[in-house]
C-alpha cells in the first residue's frame, strides 16, 4: 500500500520533527547535566568549606602550637599541686607539723577512707584525615588513615579529715590559713569553735579534705618520721615470751630433779 504525502503534511511534519527534536535534547541531555552540575557543585561547596577549614588551620599552626604548649604548662602546674596519694601516715606527719609549728593541741584525729570525685574527663577521639585528600602547605596529605586520641586515666580523690584541737585565737587563723594555702590541695568544709572560760583558748572541731591525684609521673614516696621505728618483727613480743616460759619449765624440772636427788 502507497501512502502519498501531500507537501504540506510533510512540512507539518518537518516541523514537528523540529519541535520535538530540541524538547528530546532539552528533556534527556540538557536536564541531566543540569541535575549533575547541581550535584557538582554542592559537592563542590562542601569540599570549598573542608579546605578553608584546613587552610585556616594551616594559617594559624603557630598559634595553636603556642597556645598548646602553654596550656599544658598551665596542666602540669595544676597537677603538681595534686599528690599521688595520701594515706594515714600523711595525715599523723600533717598534724605532728601543726602541732609543731603552731600554739595547738590536737589530741584527737580522724581520717576517713579516700573515695573518687567524679569530674567531666575528655572522651576518646576518632580522626578520620585523607578524606578528602587535601594537601596543606608544608604538610603531607594522608588518605585512610585512623588517629585515636586517648585520653589518660587520672583520677581525682578525696580524704575526709577530722580534728579536735585547743589553741589560741591567732593560731587557729594561722592554722586555717595553712590548710587553705597548703602547696598539696586541702579544703576545709566545716568548722565548730568554743571559747573555753578556764584555761582561756579555743577548743575547736575541724573538718576539711586532703586531695590526690593518680595516673600522672608522679611517685608516692613514704613520709620518713625522724626519731619513729616502723614496725617490728613480732609485735606481741612472742619470742621473747617463749624463751622465758621454755627456762622457767627448765627451772622447774632441774628443781625437782634436785628434790628427787636429796630424797634419796
Amino acid at each position: 500500500m502507497n501512502i502519498s504525502l501531500k507537501k504540506s503534511d510533510v512540512n507539518i511534519l518537518i516541523m514537528l520533527l523540529g519541535i520535538l527534536i530540541p524538547v528530546g535534547v532539552y528533556f534527556f541531555i540538557y536536564n541531566s547535566y543540569t541535575e549533575k552540575t547541581a550535584a557538582l557543585n554542592a559537592s563542590n561547596e562542601v569540599l570549598q568549606s573542608e579546605v578553608d577549614y584546613l587552610q585556616n588551620l594551616a594559617d594559624h599552626k603557630q598559634q595553636y602550637i603556642d597556645d598548646t604548649a602553654a596550656m599544658q604548662i598551665q596542666i602540669e602546674e595544676i597537677k603538681s599541686h595534686f599528690p599521688v596519694a595520701y594515706k594515714p601516715e600523711d595525715d599523723i606527719l600533717y598534724i605532728i607539723n601543726v602541732e609543731n609549728n603552731y600554739d595547738a593541741e590536737i589530741p584527737t584525729v580522724s581520717m576517713g577512707t579516700s573515695s573518687m570525685i567524679e569530674v567531666a574527663a575528655p572522651t576518646t577521639e576518632t580522626v578520620e584525615q585523607g578524606s578528602p585528600e587535601v594537601a596543606v602547605e608544608g604538610e603531607d596529605a594522608v588518605a585512610n588513615d585512623t588517629v585515636e586520641a586517648v585520653a589518660p586515666q587520672i583520677s581525682l580523690y578525696q580524704t575526709p579529715i577530722s580534728i579536735s584541737m585547743t589553741s589560741t585565737y591567732r593560731s587557729l587563723k594561722d592554722i586555717i590559713s595553712h590548710i587553705n594555702t597548703d602547696p598539696n590541695r586541702k579544703s576545709i568544709s566545716s568548722l565548730s569553735v568554743v571559747f573555753d572560760t578556764e584555761t582561756g583558748k579555743l577548743s575547736s572541731s575541724m573538718a576539711f579534705t586532703a586531695y590526690s591525684l593518680t595516673g600522672t609521673d608522679k611517685e608516692y614516696v613514704t613520709p620518713n618520721v625522724s626519731g619513729v621505728f616502723y614496725g617490728t618483727n613480732d609485735i606481741f613480743n612472742t619470742g621473747a615470751k617463749s624463751a622465758a616460759i621454755a627456762a622457767e619449765k627448765k627451772a622447774e624440772q632441774e628443781a625437782e630433779a634436785a628434790e628427787t636427788e636429796e630424797a634419796e
